[in-house]
């Protein structure tokens, strides 16, 4: 994970999970489509072979640091059991984008949406990154 300062911005969100239908990797993906913005994923496991992403300008994340500038980070989970890493993200102020499911409660700087609700999650995305990048 980073060491150093982490900003928000940049064309990029930052996906802190394995591209699985538990993590929210397909409502992700769906809100995703047609939008200017890079996924980062952090996981390397995945539903199924092939290209799951397809549509979406998608690349793994390359060791354990983060980018220096991030959109947002995103994780509609059905169910997470460690935030550590959206817990990171608040603590840098960067806005988080998840579920309930998540456990993070009521904190500034999250925004929840609906578990597997691809259209209320493209709008939080939209509004959380200022329409920049629709």
């Amino acid at each position: 994970m980073a060491r150093g300062r982490i900003a928000q911005g940049g064309k990029s969100i930052l996906f802190p999970a394995s591209a699985l239908a538990r993590k929210g990797a397909y409502a992700l993906r769906e809100a995703l489509q047609g939008l200017d913005l890079d996924v980062i994923v952090a996981g390397r496991a995945r539903e199924h072979e092939g290209d799951f992403w397809r549509g979406v300008r998608a690349r793994p994340l390359e060791g354990a640091e983060w980018p220096c500038q991030l959109a947002a980070v995103v994780l509609p989970a059905l169910v997470e059991h460690e935030p550590r890493p959206l817990l990171k993200a608040l603590a840098h102020g960067l806005p988080v984008i998840a579920t309930e499911e998540c456990g993070l409660g009521d904190v500034c700087g999250l925004t929840t949406v609906p578990v597997c609700d691809a259209q209320a999650l493209r709008n939080v995305i939209v509004a959380t990154t200022n329409g920049c990048f629709a």
